[in-house]
């Protein structure tokens, strides 16, 4: 028998782009413009099947009565009387307030421009979670006195299956192993550790395999979905959400984030999150692993903002540096199969004493630094560094 299935629920608006930020906020979904010639448009959801997407249309009719059609959201972190409290922050108002005509009840809102929504009291028929990957109730929850964004998931589909021919010297066992053997001694025997940013389980999959219990955060649902179709990862859990702010659990021995990726937090203020996040799930005494690279300013020529990274005959990559507002963009060029492949992602680069203190901020003390896996020596010419914070509050 035939069928349909959503597939997105449009909205008409006149702002779409503050429209798409509501909502984005709302659901905690990331969110892209697609700039199709002639009807450009913004898209808010997750990267997987199983969820429709909201779209957001500009149009120049005004709303004008009643919606027809509306949604229902069920509160995820905290009571009813919480999330009416969140969504009004975020710039909705109390259309009608239902509570009364049924235990738990509803209570009508609209966004802002006008669009009707309720917001339901209680656990509904259907309500379900998909094993293996989770959407985290606790995804994006700010600390007072921060400023949080949506984050941008910059690994769709395609670089998500083509991830490892992109980078295979990653995945080779002179580069693999020692990042394991170093996680793992941390961690200890039967220890747990949590994974910010686990994407294909390069690091997790074989420090599975030593025994210890890992858990990712991943906002990619791609990429959670090569991890999950490998042999060990039903082993592991995965959460979707950003991990500036996201929750897996608590008492982690160990947490630790790879291969320059606290430089996907293109704010201060999410960098700093994340380490308050972290220390939140640490266990008395746990410890906290960043692999990062050192900004190469000082191999900039006078007026140059342009750096080499990465020359080889499959692969250029170039960093761009804007000193003033201490960002990085990383244009990368592939040629696969006889054809060009572009990408190119915006970071927020990070010095060590900035981490030092963001960690300090957080209650944890640094314990060592070292220019690579192998524990070499950190020096001044030192290109990267993996250091180690310990929770000590």
């Amino acid at each position: 028998m035939s069928r349909s299935s959503i597939l997105n629920v449009t909205f008409d608006c006149a702002d779409a782009g503050s429209m798409s930020r509501f909502w984005s906020e709302v659901t905690r979904w990331p969110r892209t413009k697609v700039d199709m010639p002639g009807n450009p448009f913004w898209w808010v959801g997750l990267d997987h099947d199983s969820s429709p997407h909201l779209v957001f249309v500009e149009v120049p009719e005004p709303k004008r009565g009643k919606n027809r059609v509306h949604l229902d959201l069920l509160p995820q972190d905290g009571s009813q009387e919480q999330e009416l409290t969140r969504l009004e922050a975020l710039g909705a108002r109390i259309v009608d307030d239902r509570r009364s005509l049924t235990p738990g009840g509803w209570v009508v809102m609209a966004d802002p421009e006008g669009n009707e929504f309720c917001v339901e009291g209680g656990e509904q028929p259907g309500h379900t979670r998909h094993h293996g990957l989770t959407e985290s109730d606790d995804a994006h929850r700010a600390f007072p006195g921060t400023t949080t964004s949506v984050p941008e998931n910059d690994f769709d589909e395609h670089i998500a299956r083509t991830y490892e021919d992109k980078w295979p010297e990653l995945f080779e066992p002179a580069v693999l192993d020692p990042a394991v053997d170093f996680l793992a001694a941390l961690a200890g025997p039967g220890g747990s550790a949590l994974e910010l940013g686990i994407g294909t389980g390069r690091i997790a999959l074989p420090l599975s395999r030593r025994g210890v219990r890992v858990h990712g955060i991943e906002l990619s649902p791609a990429m959670a979905a090569q991890l999950n179709g490998k042999p060990g990862a039903q082993h592991i859990d995965v959460t979707i959400g950003d991990f500036a702010t996201t929750r897996a659990g608590h008492d982690f021995t160990l947490a630790y984030l790879v291969r320059n990726t606290i430089t996907n937090l293109t704010t201060q203020d999410e960098q700093v999150e994340c380490f308050r996040t972290v220390a939140d799930q640490l266990e008395p005494g746990g410890s906290f692993v960043i692999e990062v690279y050192i900004p190469e300013l000082r191999r900039l020529p006078p007026g140059q903002t342009v750096h080499p990274f990465t020359v080889t005959p499959a692969h250029l990559g170039f960093e761009e540096y804007d000193v003033a507002s201490q960002l990085a963009v990383s244009h990368h060029y592939w040629v696969v199969d006889g054809r060009l492949e572009t990408r190119s992602t915006r970071h927020r680069y990070v010095w060590p004493s900035e981490l030092d203190l963001m960690a300090r901020i957080a209650g944890m003390t640094l314990r060592e630094r070292w220019a690579g896996w192998n524990r070499a020596p950190f020096t001044g010419d030192s290109r990267s560094h993996i250091s180690r914070w310990q929770k000590t509050s």
